[in-house]
């Protein structure tokens, strides 16, 4: 079997059942802005940011600081970071790639927690194929 490189920083949960969260705009530049907030729907999470879902049209841009709150295994979250990419997967609806501005090492204990508990629950094994 060959050697598959994923590619990825940080492993991604995905939720069982949906996970929402609040987002908001904090910061264009140097400029910090007031802006209602808005609700979208999780579809991963990792140490390093999350996926998520939405009818609003988001831009791509460094210069815009988003802030998003959530909550995982009964703790509160409030990150902020950058979208880095956008892809429209329906009519009205976008799915967004979110990276964190600073790691977070709440939710990484969170999520470390939640993997293990995936494992157990699916009964599954772990095959390493290569371990050097």
């Amino acid at each position: 079997m060959p050697e598959r490189n994923y590619g990825r920083k940080y492993m991604r949960i995905k939720p069982e059942s949906p996970v929402f969260a609040n987002i908001a705009i904090v910061c264009i530049g140097e400029r910090k802005v007031v802006t209602g907030t808005a609700r979208v729907r999780l579809t991963d999470l990792s140490p390093g940011g999350l996926r998520f879902v939405s009818p609003l049209s988001f831009p791509v841009d460094d210069r815009v600081l988003i802030e998003l709150k959530f909550t995982v295994m009964d703790h509160i979250f409030k990150l902020k970071g950058h979208i880095i990419h956008k892809t429209g997967i329906e009519v009205n609806e976008y799915e967004y790639g979110f990276g964190f501005a600073q790691a977070d090492d709440e939710l990484k204990a969170c999520l470390k927690k939640l993997f293990n508990n995936m494992f157990v629950r699916l009964n599954k094994h772990i095959v390493f194929l290569k371990l050097s």
